[in-house]
């Protein structure tokens, strides 16, 4: 401005309408949060503006563009319309009459406010675009926050004394903290206080809309509305609260009020028609009756030819069987851990029926581990058909016949899957077509069943005409209350005599639980437990334990290293996590030994371990003794196992206090996976860690890393010929724990690169590093290499080199990894098959990334890739140039 210029001026009256523009914009956006939260939370919610499927506020707040960074536009634009009241709030108070040595301050204030709300208009009109080409509906509210914020430009550019070129002037105001200070603090104050608002809305209408949904279900029971009712519950029963819980007993209810309604009594014992279904001969299988009249005159052409009949079935459920399912023990992620189960002679029973053990499988036939699973079983069959009778139920992931999927179809050929192994069991032969469905498996197609069933022997039309009915969807959803009884919502799942199995178990482990199941009764509901004696807390540091070779001495605790570098056994410690290298060195130096795999499977099976299949291993084959140190079968919380692998760590020595031996063992399954074997050619980690879960156990043995490998994850207990006392039983002479590598030089270690050269301390001098640890069964790691080959032939001039340290045990694979998937890679690919060098940096995950400076200092870690944090990771290693 020149000498003498007049200072321009706002023009104030058309700016006290920004805040009636925003009061109202701010309404409607917190309107627009409820209706977001509303459809969410409250059963068969409409919002007042939704009219028709193309104006409908609910599916716009419903869609993915509604949100950004996972918080709703409409909170972020509380916030905004906050900073823009504050804005037009210092363009009238910031006058050069009251403020002559900040002439400028009510300009450059008016200037900002016509850019922000010109800024918030253009984005106005790509969410209208958004909403006519992508979500196919509009929102009335949503053009009512758009018009108050094209008001508001309005408003500052008639009140902007340079019009059109305060767009570009208010660019300027970003120097003038006078101007900024204030918009940016009422953005602050007005996101965070809406997002506060937000996240409390958020539990009221959880809560409210919990409530409402009971409430709605139960009145439409009591209007016999059943089938709604089960629709409207599919997604309450998966919640683990109070709701989960009354949802889950309502969907019991409302289940066995829709097969009574269809004349069935699922608690009842069905009557065996003269003309039932033909079977095979027991113990290979049998179909039931039908579910229900209708059903029944639907089957009824089913009859094969009389030379396939050989037997009836049983008129009676099987032996020892409730008439309803009962739930106990711990409601687990999985499902209850102990569930006595309903069998009706509708089910599909193979081996004999009156066997003392019962293995009740819920699979999908679409389904991975169910098919694995399935081929275990196949083979458990033939052998043990006379003492194990095999119950199915079908729980199929396929919303079109499942309502607690919520409609969504993770399996799309799942329910026509089961309704056709239904009805080939209706003519004896639902085993065949069981194993055939897996077989088949990803070829499901509806058009493809009758071919399949045809070569099995089924009878076509009979096949087709039950395949149409009603019967196999009523059986279906039988098996589906009662999966929802035992708190099952994924599979595979299985029960052996009422106990919990997860997963697709190997022949080993069903037979396992098979030979337990016949050593004792069944579980039965209601029955906790056997509660742990305590160990005197005076007790020796190792306990006697028996092998096929004698007598030995076993840690009683997970080993920790005092500060002299010896292994000692003490409770309520932080044990030691170590390399194999290092937990023989603190034995050894201790007096003792690493436990060789058969002494450590004696100690935590409490029996005498066997090399039955004589490979020099013990934890590979038929387990003796007991699965879990504290007893047969897996009790969720005895162990420390059920943590995130990357967030969670291990507890003190001994203090789960149910996780113990017979003999005062602790922690032999979970907390720390245990290093075992004194030849580096054997080194082996066992019993799991606290990221394991259920197959944290004393047959768990893993050898994917080399024996270098050390972090929370890894430890160690040692062995003696006789008993050794400890060095030291002070817990404040053990050594400190490692601490965080970020500002230290990298650890010093050498390793051979692929093309002969030497990676150790000297080759982070000078130079900007990524080092890199991965691995060939990395998924991440397959996207990683590629994008920093990128980084390396773009900044290596700056002086930045990427060194990937492959850690397979088998170094070509490490090698053919990268030439895989990083083919035009220029960076040092290094080779540390012992995980000599991945020890030194605590690393629990692939793969697992750090950025050195110049100096050799470490100035970042990163776990994992993800493609979207790639852009700020560069803008870190320029930083370092």
């Amino acid at each position: 401005m020149r000498p003498g210029e007049i200072q321009p001026t706002t023009r104030r009256g058309p700016l006290y309408a920004v805040p009636v523009f925003m009061a109202i914009g701010i309404g409607l956006a917190a309107y627009l949060a409820i209706v977001k939260l509303s459809d969410l939370y409250i059963v068969d919610f409409k919002s007042s503006c939704t009219q028709s499927q193309t104006v409908d506020c609910t599916a716009v707040q419903k869609s993915d563009y509604s949100t950004v960074l996972g918080v709703p536009l409409s909170i972020w634009a509380i916030g905004t319309y906050l900073a823009m009241i504050a804005l037009g709030w210092l363009g009238l108070r910031n006058d050069p009459k009251e403020d002559p040595e900040n002439p400028g301050h009510a300009v450059l204030a008016t200037d900002l406010l016509l850019l922000v709300s010109g800024l918030t208009t253009l984005f106005s009109v790509y969410l209208v675009w958004i909403q006519k080409t992508k979500i196919g509906a509009s929102c009335p509210f949503c053009y009512g926050m758009y018009a108050a914020q094209a008001g508001v430009f309005v408003a500052a550019f008639f009140a902007s004394p340079n019009r059109l070129r305060g767009l570009a002037s208010g660019l300027s105001a970003i120097s003038a903290p006078k101007v900024v200070f204030p918009a940016l603090v009422a953005f602050a104050v007005g996101t965070g206080g809406a997002l506060l608002w937000y996240v409390r809305e958020e539990v009221r209408l959880y809560h409210q809309g919990s409530e409402q949904a009971i409430s709605s279900v139960r009145d439409l029971m009591d209007e016999k509305k059943y089938t709604e009712a089960i629709e409207a519950l599919g997604k309450l029963t998966d919640r683990r609260d109070d709701y989960g819980q009354k949802a889950r007993r309502l969907l019991d209810t409302a289940f066995s009020a829709q097969l009574a309604s269809d004349g069935v009594d699922f608690g009842s014992v069905p009557a065996v028609a003269a003309a039932a279904a033909p079977v095979e001969a027991a113990p290979v299988g049998n179909g039931g009756t039908a579910v229900s009249p209708a059903a029944a005159n639907a089957v009824a052409p089913a009859a094969a030819p009389a030379a396939a009949v050989v037997a009836a079935p049983s008129p009676r459920p099987p032996s020892g069987n409730p008439a309803v399912g009962k739930a106990s023990g711990k409601l687990t992620d999985l499902g209850w851990s102990v569930f006595e189960s309903p069998i009706t002679v509708d089910d599909f029973v193979h081996g004999n029926p009156d066997a003392p053990v019962t293995i009740i499988e819920f699979a999908d036939f679409e389904c991975g581990y169910c098919k694995m699973l399935s081929e275990n079983l196949k083979t458990v069959r033939t052998k043990w058909h006379d003492q194990v009778r095999f119950v199915f139920k079908f729980y199929p992931m396929d919303g079109s016949c499942n309502p607690r999927m919520g409609g969504e179809r993770m399996h799309p050929e799942a329910c026509i899957a089961a309704r056709a192994a239904y009805c080939a069991g209706k003519q004896g032969k639902f085993w065949e077509a069981h194993d055939k469905l897996f077989t088949m498996q990803k070829s499901n197609q509806e058009e493809k069943l009758l071919g399949y069933m045809t070569e099995l022997g089924v009878e076509p039309d009979a096949w087709k005409t039950c395949f149409n009915s009603p019967a196999p969807l009523q059986r279906i959803t039988n098996d589906i209350r009662v999966a929802a009884m035992a708190g099952i919502n994924g599979t595979p799942r299985m029960y052996i005599n009422n106990r919990l199995v997860s997963g697709a178990s190997s022949v080993s482990i069903i037979e396992y639980y098979i030979q337990k199941a016949l050593e004792a009764p069944p579980a039965a509901a209601g029955v906790a437990a056997a509660p742990v004696a305590a160990v005197p807390t005076d007790a020796s540091p190792m306990v006697e334990v028996s092998t096929t070779k004698g007598k030995v001495f076993v840690d009683r605790y997970e080993a920790s290293i005092d500060q002299a570098g010896k292994a000692v056994s003490l409770p309520n410690v932080r044990s030691g996590q170590t390399s194999w290298f290092e937990a023989k060195a603190a034995c050894e130096k201790a007096g003792k030994r690493l436990c060789s795999e058969e002494e450590w499977a004696s100690a935590c099976t409490g029996t005498a371990a066997v090399d039955d299949n004589a490979n020099g291993w013990f934890n590979d084959d038929t387990i003796e003794g007991n699965r879990y140190p504290y007893g047969a079968f897996y009790e969720a919380g005895f162990c420390h196992d059920d943590q995130e692998t990357l967030t969670g760590g291990p507890v003190n020595t001994g203090s789960k206090t149910q996780c113990v031996t017979k003999a005062g063992i602790f922690d032999l399954a979970g907390n720390l996976s245990e290093w075992i074997e004194n030849d580096q050619e054997r080194a082996s980690l066992v019993g799991g860690n606290f990221g394991t879960g259920e197959g944290a156990a004393c047959n768990q043995r893993g050898t994917m890393f080399g024996p270098g490998l050390r972090n929370n994850t890894t430890g160690f207990r040692c062995c003696a010929d006789t008993m050794v006392p400890n060095a030291s039983s002070d817990s404040a002479a053990l050594a400190a724990a490692p601490g965080d590598l970020l500002g230290k030089p990298v650890p010093e270690f050498s390793i051979k690169a692929s093309d002969g050269t030497d990676v150790n301390a000297g080759t982070w001098k000078g130079k900007v590093s990524y080092i890199t640890f991965f691995a060939s069964w990395c998924g991440s790691c397959k996207r990683e290499l590629p994008e920093v080959a990128k980084w390396q032939t773009e900044l290596e001039a700056k002086g930045f080199q990427v060194v990937a340290i492959g850690v397979d045990q088998a170094q070509a694979q490490s090698e053919n990894f990268v030439k895989q998937h990083a083919p035009d890679a220029t960076f040092k690919v290094a080779l540390d098959p012992d995980a000599t060098a991945m020890t030194q940096f605590d690393i629990a995950a692939m793969p697992t990334s750090f950025i050195v400076d110049k100096e050799g200092v470490i100035r970042r870690r990163i776990v994992g890739f993800k493609s979207d944090e790639v852009p700020e990771l560069k803008a870190f290693i320029e930083k370092l140039f």
